[in-house]
């Protein structure tokens, strides 16, 4: 798209759509509208034109709700939705959210639970348990229907009445309940399948969750149909089944080949199909309750990914893509469901993360830099209606690393600081700890309040205390675990946060970097290489930054080749610093390479381990010109301890 429509908003109220049109365009010609799952767009008549603006009943003459079309003038501009709902039929009833954050996740004991004084709880739902019958899958318990678009569309009674006997409980006992929506799927699930993204990959994803299937007319009703269904049902103003305050569309969505399946993709791709899925989430619950939220999910992963560009992004790219459709196609208040946990899941201490730096640029975002986040959020273009989104933290918790009384007394010590950092950040509206109670299908992770037993961690007292006067004193204890001299540290900074956090290979070198080897590591064909992949390591200089690990076989050459097209420049110079990372010296040394084009423009031999050896090579004959560029290692015959690592391999322009 790369024109702006002439329709600046449009409003929706019980029977109609109102288009209001820019000031400065004419009453357009032609209006076209289009349900997300439609093959086609369809030519529509306006009624009722006042001046420039229009009205458009809302229901057609099949009973189809316009509400969730996408509307445009010409195909070559960006399509605008609704997003006003002026419907009468809009409840107003109060949804209180609660003056505390504190929450707990996967609560095996709500008794307990209630103990602890959590206020907030985040609830997984199945679409499929619910939606079996309506797909013809294997239910054959009772039934209760969902009208949608005028038809009535079964669902799985026994599973909602579980989904309400949990909302209630806890709504019972004063805890906010956020819906987690998800799309499991079982592996040998039919071709077709209803509930399944066409494009997801059943056998090779990494997790049975697939991303919601919008590609038709019939599964998007039932997808956004069960949306707005569950929100009427539990935002009833006599709360029969309970109250909740939102829902998070899908889990850790720019991780989408784990969570949320959609095959290997692009991230503009992912982007796409996300921000039609929330959209379609924002407009079927708000038009049952204005004051219900819905969050996009988010793991720590910044301006970093840990895997292919086709099966990870970036999460600032996430962001920024749904904030420039948002803007593009009508602008709308999603709100954002983020997972700080510490950079490695295995160890509590968070205020060590050396990749969460305080700039724009971080590579990851935990409790040490969790400030980013809302600044960002806060920058005038991430703004919605000139306030900026809201934030809860919906899962992350602190692993128990070891056993024994000083291993528990860290994990209590890990919450301690990052609740009394996140309880001055008034953008984050709940810390919801995960888990309750160890899990012995987490890979080893000890994340519980309990252990496996049921046991009470120090850590459980330390969050029983949170919010409460006792809470001074039960933290004081813990001060000199987290290397704070007072409490009063722990506050999140005040400093102006910028576009540069000083982390990762751009802080590294003066100069412009035009390509980043560690970025750009998935482009890369490796070759006769016992391993390939990511590795932090020092540099010289002290610095801890990501590199590449290269492992060669005992007979032949490693290679790493990059395809790489060069800019204009007066100067281009390859920068990096070899070393082995073993603890010991490769018996025959380690011989590193360069080639360009397969032809070898440099080499040096490293035969001590554990030292960085900086180096710089002239690139500048190679400007304006495409090139493979090849790392190669060699084992001279004997592969033990042969860790080759390249630190922080970047090509500079004009230094």
């Amino acid at each position: 798209m790369d024109t702006l429509s002439p329709i600046a908003r449009i409003r929706a109220d019980a029977k109609s759509l109102t288009f209001i049109i820019r000031s400065n365009q004419q009453m357009p010609s032609k209006l076209e509208g289009q349900g997300v799952g439609a093959a086609a767009w369809e030519t529509l008549v306006p009624e009722r034109v006042a001046g420039k603006n229009f009205t458009l009943p809302r229901f057609d003459t099949t009973g189809r709700d316009r509400l969730f079309w996408r509307f445009r003038t010409r195909a070559s501009e960006s399509p605008r939705w609704v997003t006003e709902i002026t419907d009468p039929t809009v409840r107003t009833n109060p949804l209180p959210w609660p003056k505390s954050i504190k929450g707990v996740q996967c609560v095996v004991d709500r008794a307990d639970a209630v103990a602890l004084g959590a206020k907030h709880v985040g609830m997984n739902l199945s679409i499929r348990e619910v939606l079996l019958p309506a797909i013809g899958g294997p239910y054959g318990g009772p039934v209760e229907f969902m009208d949608v678009d005028g038809e009535k569309i079964p669902l799985a009674a026994g599973t909602l009445a579980r989904y309400d006997d949990e909302v209630r409980a806890f709504t019972q006992a004063g805890i906010l309940v956020t819906v987690i929506f998800l799309n499991y799927f079982p592996r040998d699930a039919a071709d077709g399948d209803l509930l399944i993204h066409p494009k997801c990959d059943k056998k090779g994803a990494a997790n049975p969750l697939s991303a919601f299937n919008l590609s038709n007319e019939k599964s998007e009703r039932l997808y956004r149909g069960l949306l707005q269904f569950l929100a009427k049902r539990w935002t009833e103003p006599e709360g029969r089944f309970g109250r909740v305050g939102g829902f998070i569309i899908g889990n850790e969505v720019q991780s989408h080949w784990h969570w949320y399946n959609l095959g290997k993709a692009t991230g503009e791709t992912v982007v796409r199909e996300y921000a039609n899925a929330l959209r379609l989430a924002w407009l079927a619950v708000k038009s049952v309750h204005q004051d219900l939220r819905v969050y996009i999910s988010m793991d720590y992963y910044w301006t970093d990914r840990h895997e292919a560009p086709d099966r990870t992004m970036p999460g600032r790219q996430l962001v920024d893509g749904l904030n420039a459709l948002s803007k593009a196609e009508g602008d709308f208040d999603w709100h954002i469901a983020q997972h700080p946990y510490p950079q490695g899941l295995f160890d509590p201490i968070f205020w060590d993360d050396e990749d969460a730096g305080l700039g724009f640029d971080t590579p990851i975002i935990t409790f040490k830099n969790l400030e980013v986040l809302l600044a960002y959020l806060n920058l005038p273009g991430q703004r919605v209606s000139n306030t900026a989104r809201r934030v809860i933290l919906s899962e992350q918790g602190f692993n128990c690393k070891g056993s024994g009384e000083q291993a528990e007394k860290i994990q209590a010590a890990a919450y301690a600081y990052a609740f009394e950092k996140v309880r001055q950040m008034p953008g984050i509206d709940a810390f919801i700890l995960h888990r309750h109670q160890d899990h012995p299908g987490e890979g080893g992770l000890k994340l519980g309040l309990r252990d496996l037993e049921g046991r009470r961690r120090p850590m459980w007292s330390v969050c029983q205390k949170a919010e409460t006067p006792e809470w001074a004193a039960t933290i004081a204890p813990l001060l000199p675990l987290t290397g704070l001299k007072s409490w009063d540290d722990a506050k999140p900074t005040t400093k102006r946060i910028g576009e540069k956090s000083g982390v990762g290979t751009e802080s590294l070198y003066s100069g412009e970097v035009v390509w980043d080897g560690v970025k750009q590591l998935w482009t890369a064909t490796a070759l006769n290489g016992l391993d390939w992949r990511q590795a932090k390591e020092k540099t010289s200089s002290g610095k801890r930054v990501p590199g590449l690990f290269q492992h060669p076989k005992a007979i032949g050459v490693a290679e790493a080749s990059f395809p790489i097209t060069l800019p204009k420049a007066t100067r281009l110079t390859l920068r990096f610093e070899v070393l082995n990372s073993a603890k010991e010296p490769s018996p025959n040394g380690i011989t590193f390479g360069v080639r360009i084009d397969g032809k070898e423009i440099w080499s040096a031999k490293v035969t001590d381990c554990g030292k960085p050896h900086p180096h710089s090579i002239d690139l500048t004959p190679y400007a304006d010109r495409t090139i493979t560029l090849t790392l190669t290692t060699d084992a001279n015959g004997k592969e033990a301890y042969c860790w080759a690592t390249w630190l922080a391999p970047a090509i500079l322009a004009g230094v």
